[in-house]
């Protein structure tokens, strides 16, 4: 999702509200994956994006972490794939880092 709320805790909230939109447990999404506002600003002065992502869209409690840990996983494999510079401590309280370089988009409040 992109920029999904101001913080961290903003996006994890946005991307609740859709997938509670989706039908929760009933639906065929297993994870997310998002970066907020701060985050845009932060690849602009650095080149560097922080994806946030969660598995714990299943609902099977003692299967949340082990999903989120293949979640990330399987962002880290598509973004490589693309040819993106991506990185993971493999920790599932951390970020995925992705290197983007010199971002270009213009920011809608510029």
């Amino acid at each position: 999702m992109h920029r999904a709320g101001n913080t961290i805790t903003d996006g994890h909230q946005d991307v609740q509200e859709l997938w509670r939109e989706a039908g929760s447990f009933d639906s065929s999404i297993r994870g997310c994956c998002f970066y907020h506002s701060q985050d845009v600003d932060t690849v602009v002065h650095t080149g560097r994006l922080l994806l946030a992502f969660s598995g714990g869209m299943i609902p099977e409690a003692e299967q949340r972490e082990a999903n989120t840990r293949n979640v990330a996983l399987r962002i880290l494999e598509l973004l490589r794939a693309s040819g993106f510079v991506a990185e993971w401590d493999g920790d599932i309280h951390s970020r995925i880092e992705v290197e983007l370089g010199q971002w270009r988009k213009r920011s809608p409040f510029a």
